[in-house]
């Protein structure tokens, strides 16, 4: 563009560039030197270079020196806080900008300011310990690239930066919590740095006030009491059910509400508990016992619904007198703490008896209208049903019981299940099964029975459950009887079945191994049936049985996990040889399934049609150009022969012609003879 130093240059709005010599002072701007149409798209560029260079001035390019954030800004939810003894103080930090660089970030640091001057150095350190945690970790965002604001809160410090490539205007918030534990107000300043450039540290305060007293007025007995409670056969002594007592528990609670409740002999009456429970009165926290004296506890209300009664105290010692009543029946304490003497203590201790009946007993504890604790039982009746099921079928030929052969549950009229029940078991065949009026134990909690059988020879028993003692007791419940064989344990036949007709290669495949005799599968146990080469396959596979000994279950039956091998298709035959003749062994097959093989194959094959099919089309093309020469050269033939024959024509034409030309010419000749004679004869 020339030396524009000593020239005058000039832009005007449709884009045309115009150069001048620099003009002279006095004088207009002198004749145009060069005249350039510029793209609207160079144009803004061009006028800059221009005019760094009219200045004698280089291009260069320039970086800020320290990252920055523009229109940045730390607000905070409140300025001031409130809370009440034992509580955590929070307020939202919002942390915002727009980010130029991905290496922007600010940092907000909050540190305690001012606390009491009765503080402790616990009290300051526990004021002390401020702590962000996240609320958004990406939030919105606009412009830039895919990605929003990130946040990384630490302790005392949140640091707020771009994720993705910049620029963005981005914003993030933080949770600040802390718990200072005594009455007073604490300040504490939050300060930005970093790439902070537009605002100041800010100050949250924050005010611990005392919990309210309790009074008349206010004493509520709700949140925060807390109940355990356990079954009263396990508390304290033995009592006539066998059980042992111990004091109820959170545990021993927690396990009460998932088995659904406590359940106790109905005909126990008032001598034994069926339920012992506890509570410890609050007010309003959530420790038991806080916010509360014992003068303000209000005296509870105790509703039973179904056939039960409570008694009331504050402890262990010093029950109620007088039972009150049961049923629908509804009473509150005579004093603060129920039952004898003055308020003394917040926990209050009761008890649960039923009525006599069976049924269900359900215990409302209120305080005034709120209901503080539910606690059930079930009192179950004398026995009604045994319902058995056996387990372990066959048993053994055996001195010794087989153990857990049968489990029976046992009931009452209402079709509660029955605890500390006796039950018995009665074998038909005492030659088969020698058990006659055998024990089998009392029913546990959940009305569960376990009977142990002792085989005696092979064959089949029908068992019978009762509460008959002997075979003059007659006033008891009996089951419907159940068959038990038992074997004599000598295997005749093993079976190794797969679990599915097809696998695909690389599946998890199930081989059940079966034992048995000509009267059913075997008892569990371990039996001989394979030589020592175990199961194989015409494919390795891995987990194949390859023991000679096999043990089962008391369905006669091992089960393996093995891995069908990749890379196979077609049938898995397993193989073995049993170990004594008088064994037969079995060994079954599954069928492989390669699909990605078998596509393989099927595109081989297609890709073999498709070349058959070009072929054939190849050879009808051959066919096609072949055709198509003997059509050519029969129209060659075609059109020489006409060539030929209109040569022939042609000349058979002009010789017609010359004939037609001299017999023309004798016409006239001719003519002109008769016209003269005519002239003649006139004449």
């Amino acid at each position: 563009m020339g030396n524009l130093v000593n020239q005058h240059v000039r832009f005007i709005e449709t884009g045309e560039f115009l150069i001048y010599p620099k003009p002279v002072l006095g004088s207009s701007e002198g004749r145009l030197i060069e005249r350039k149409q510029m793209s609207t798209k160079t144009t803004i560029k061009r006028i800059a270079l221009v005019a760094v260079a009219a200045l004698g001035l280089g291009v260069l390019s320039v970086a800020p020196s320290n990252a920055v954030v523009a229109g940045d800004s730390i607000t905070l939810s409140a300025t001031t806080t409130t809370i009440t003894t034992g509580s955590a103080a929070t307020v939202t930090l919002t942390t915002a900008g727009y980010f130029g660089a991905a290496s922007d970030s600010i940092t907000v640091t909050a540190a305690l300011k001012t606390y009491p001057s009765t503080a402790t150095v616990t009290q300051i350190t526990s004021a002390a310990g401020l702590v962000f945690s996240d609320i958004d970790t990406l939030t919105a965002y606009t412009g830039g690239s895919a990605g929003g604001s990130s946040v990384t809160n630490s302790g005392p410090t949140a640091v707020v930066g771009v994720q993705g490539a910049a620029p963005k205007l981005v914003s993030t918030r933080s949770k600040l919590t802390v718990s200072p534990t005594l009455v007073g107000t604490y300040t504490y300043t939050l300060t930005p740095s970093g790439a902070a450039t537009n605002v100041a540290a800010v100050t949250w305060t924050v005010v611990v006030v005392a919990k309210a007293k309790a009074t008349a007025a206010t004493v509520g007995n709700t949140a925060g009491s807390t109940l355990v409670y356990g079954p009263a056969w396990n508390y304290g002594s033995t009592n006539s059910m066998g059980g042992t007592y111990a004091d109820p528990d959170a545990t021993n609670t927690a396990a009460l509400v998932t088995a659904g409740g406590v359940t106790c002999y109905s005909p126990l009456g008032f001598g034994n508990p069926c339920l012992v429970g506890r509570i410890v009165l609050s007010n309003g926290v959530t420790t038991a016992g806080a916010g509360l004296t014992a003068a303000e506890a209000e005296a509870l209300t105790y509703k039973v619904t179904g056939p039960g009664v409570v008694a009331l105290n504050k402890s262990d010692a010093n029950w109620t007198g007088a039972l009150p009543a049961g049923g629908t029946g509804e009473t509150t304490e005579t004093t603060a703490n129920g039952g004898v003497g003055t308020p003394e203590s917040l926990t209050k201790t009761f008890l649960l008896y039923t009525t006599g009946a069976p049924g269900k007993i359900t215990l409302t504890i209120s305080s005034g209208t709120t209901v503080i604790a539910t606690v059930s039982a079930t009192a179950f009746g004398d026995v009604k049903s045994i319902t058995p099921t056996v387990v372990n079928n066959p048993i053994v030929v055996s001195t010794t019981a087989n153990a857990g052969t049968i489990t029976a549950l046992v009931k009452d009229q209402e079709g509660t299940l029955v605890r500390g029940a006796t039950v018995y078991a009665v074998s038909d065949t005492v030659g088969v099964i020698s058990n006659s009026y055998t024990s089998c134990g009392t029913t546990t909690a959940t009305g569960l029975v376990t009977c142990n059988l002792v085989g005696v020879a092979a064959g089949t028993a029908n068992i019978t459950l009762t509460t008959n003692s002997s075979a003059t007791a007659t006033g008891g419940v009996s089951s419907t009887p159940v068959a038990v064989r038992v074997s004599d344990g000598v295997a005749t036949k093993v079976d190794y079945k797969f679990d599915k007709d097809t696998y695909a290669p690389g599946e998890t495949a199930k081989i059940t191994a079966t034992v048995s005799n000509a009267a059913g599968v075997l008892p569990a146990g371990t039996y001989t049936v394979l030589s020592s080469a175990g199961v194989t396959a015409n494919y390795t596979v891995a987990g194949l049985p390859a023991a000679t000994v096999l043990a089962v279950l008391n369905t006669g039956a091992a089960t393996y996990t093995v891995t069908i091998p990749t890379g196979i298709t077609g049938d898995l035959q397993l193989a073995g040889t049993a170990s004594a003749t008088t064994i037969t062994a079995t060994f079954g097959k599954a069928t492989i399934v390669n699909a990605a093989q078998e596509a393989a194959n099927a595109a081989v094959d297609a890709a073999a049609e498709a070349i058959d099919a070009a072929n054939a089309a190849t050879d009808a093309a051959n066919a096609a150009a072949e055709a198509a020469d003997a059509a050519t050269a029969a129209a060659q033939d075609a059109a020489d022969a006409v060539a030929a024959l209109s040569v022939a024509v042609t000349a058979q034409i002009d010789a017609l012609k010359a004939q037609g030309d001299a017999l023309r010419k004798q016409l006239i000749a001719l003519t002109n003879l008769i016209i003269k004679i005519q002239k003649k004869v006139k004449a």
